[in-house]
């Protein structure tokens, strides 16, 4: 004979070791089971900063017995009808800075609900106060992925594992200490109207159809890509462009170097002979004037031998918000940090310090 599972016991032990999260999906089959590990975690950590267990769930009891109203407003009324966070919030009596939001006034549309990107900007908020946001989900709620995408992790309860979510996304797993079979949980979807199959003669024409149908369409687009390529003007000979190039003896001449790399010998010689340099770059405005893109004088060319070109690449992230967190947070001690759009993938690159040489930015990524 195995003792009972206490599972807000387990919830809180486990509790006790997120003290780095800041927004975590407990998730399982069973909604008593589920609802007690999330309010363990939340007492485990609302002594020393505050919690708030959102019920997905439906009423779950645990949860539900600790808000004294009839009929609280809950997580649907403010997902769906625009209620504020601080009024679906209710505290729990002698539990530090534990707070409760129930499921709400609404059965739960987990379309609507765990889909929206509200969760995501509910996330950062908790994070940038220090905070704790446990959801309690089931384990085949639709859109589950989507929910622990904008938080820091899922916590698995019993022996049914969501089949959408991955192993990297589970911060830790609570089971009975049993030896029961671990079964998938199936994303519930909505009940479609049964489809009556044709006959076996029907179907066969029809097929035959649309192969003769798919046949026409391909021969109409293959005519149309061929006449398209036929138009486009690739085999001909490019036009000439008109201009001063930048190593050109013509370009040299007129701009007296200016368009050429800059180097420290050069530079040098730019600060002490102001007067030439700018003269240098009216010629070569002039010189280009008649091209489509006129080539600029330099105006800093002093300035270009002691720029930074070299700085530490600490990460690509696909979204601005979750850059700017990473800066904050992770990254928030790195010397210059900062980040930017690479114009190639799109992606927003976060970097650390500006170095003159290389050997200054291979120090600090050492360090």
């Amino acid at each position: 004979m195995t003792e009972p599972m206490d599972w807000q016991r387990e919830g809180f032990d486990l509790g006790a070791t997120l003290g780095r999260v800041h927004a975590v999906v407990v998730v399982g089959s069973d909604a008593l089971a589920t609802a007690e590990v999330a309010l363990g975690i939340g007492r485990a950590q609302a002594d020393r900063r505050r919690v708030a267990v959102a019920d997905l769930l439906g009423d779950a009891a645990p949860l539900r017995s600790l808000v004294a109203d009839d009929e609280p407003e809950g997580v649907v009324d403010a997902f769906v009808y625009g209620a504020s966070m601080n009024r679906i919030a209710y505290p729990v009596t002698d539990a530090g800075e534990l707070f409760v939001m129930p499921s709400g006034t609404s059965p739960i549309d987990y379309d609507e609900v765990l889909a929206n990107p509200r969760w995501r900007r509910l996330a950062a908020g908790f994070r940038e106060v220090g905070a704790l946001l446990v959801i309690a989900a089931p384990s085949g709620a639709p859109h589950l992925r989507e929910l622990v995408n904008a938080t820091d992790g899922a916590v698995l309860v019993g022996d049914e594992v969501p089949g959408e979510l991955s192993v990297a996304q589970s911060l830790a797993w609570i089971r009975p200490r049993r030896n029961a079979p671990i079964t998938v949980a199936p994303v519930t979807a909505p009940v479609e109207a049964e489809a009556h199959p044709l006959p076996v003669r029907e179907r066969r024409a029809d097929r035959g159809l649309w192969k003769v149908a798919a046949g026409l369409l391909l021969t109409v687009a293959l005519g149309g890509a061929v006449y398209w390529f036929a138009g486009r003007p690739y085999g001909s000979a490019p036009k000439p462009r008109v201009g001063v190039a930048a190593g050109s003896p013509a370009g040299a001449t007129s701009t007296g170097g200016a368009l050429a790399t800059d180097s420290a010998v050069r530079a040098d010689e730019a600060r002490r002979d102001s007067v030439s340099r700018d003269s240098a770059g009216r010629a070569a405005v002039a010189a280009v004037s008649t091209d489509s893109f006129p080539v600029l004088p330099i105006a800093n060319a002093p300035d270009s031998a002691s720029t930074s070109a070299y700085s530490v690449l600490l990460e690509n992230t696909n979204g601005l918000a979750g850059a700017i967190l990473d800066l904050r947070g992770r990254y928030a001690g790195v010397p210059a940090g900062s980040y930017a759009v690479d114009q190639r993938t799109r992606y927003y690159q976060l970097t650390a310090g500006a170095y003159a040489t290389r050997a200054g930015a291979e120090s600090l990524l050492v360090q």
